[in-house]
């Protein structure tokens, strides 16, 4: 193994891998499971040099932690589509043909390659989508509150979420309320948090103060459409990016 070149597919799962590895004739030169984990991997990479090794995985819910492991120990990574792949391998999907499948459309050049965003694109990505998560169940508490005071019958004013407001809502002392408030503030404080190291990031990135020049983008706006998007050098053509930020249907960008 250790003289020619090798081509890996990986069929991800939580507690698992499927590994597949092919010689350039198309020859299986290992193929069985192992433990999804750092050790299993390096034991089944072990006879597989990362200077003529090139590993392909599915972007699954999971993929990013075998990735990782992988660019640690050294080894050329492609992201596959799984959609494609799966409509390749049609009514015939295990894990074993999966992680054989990916091997082959690696080793002939025919892999539907997914894009991987730098670190520094997926760290933004990682910071913008959980400032969104957090906003959401803010907002849900929100409702929750809001919910509750329509149910018991007691009105309250518009601005109910400025300091006068909380403190009315405190004064009322309701055990529930007051559950709900201690969410409120605990999220807004971590909200604020997040945002300021956004804020951080995006000024100092041009490319982002230049979205912000656009009527209606603010800061974290433009931000998020920056680590959403990753390179523009991505997209084949305006349409492509049109369909993937979603404003036209994906259809038309083939047209």
């Amino acid at each position: 193994m250790l003289g020619q070149e090798a081509y890996i597919g990986l069929d991800t799962h939580k507690e698992t891998i499927y590994g597949t590895a092919l010689n350039s004739k198309g020859e299986v030169l290992c193929s069985y499971e192992f433990p999804n984990g750092k050790e299993a991997l390096k034991e089944f990479l072990k006879d597989f040099p990362i200077w003529n090794t090139t590993v392909a995985i599915e972007a699954c819910g999971i993929w990013r932690g075998c990735y990782k492991i992988l660019q640690e120990l050294g080894y050329k990574v492609k992201l596959a589509n799984p959609l494609k792949c799966h409509e390749i391998a049609a009514c015939k999907k295990t894990d074993k043909i999966d992680s054989k499948i990916l091997a082959d459309l690696l080793r002939t050049g025919y892999l539907p390659e997914v894009y991987i965003p730098s670190d520094e694109i997926m760290q933004l990505r990682d910071l913008t989508r959980h400032k969104c998560n957090l906003t959401r169940f803010r907002v849900r508490i929100q409702n929750k509150i809001k919910g509750y005071l329509l149910r018991e019958g007691i009105r309250y004013d518009r601005k109910i979420w400025n300091e006068q407001g909380l403190k009315w809502l405190k004064k009322l002392q309701n055990e529930k309320l007051n559950h709900f408030i201690k969410l409120y503030e605990t999220i807004k404080e971590q909200e604020k948090v997040v945002t300021r190291k956004i804020g951080r990031i995006a000024r100092m990135k041009e490319e982002i103060a230049l979205l912000t020049t656009i009527p209606g983008i603010g800061e974290f706006g433009a931000a998020l459409i920056y680590a959403e998007i990753g390179s523009i050098n991505r997209f084949p053509t305006v349409k492509h990016l049109h369909a993937y930020a979603g404003v036209v249907p994906w259809y038309l960008s083939i047209c």
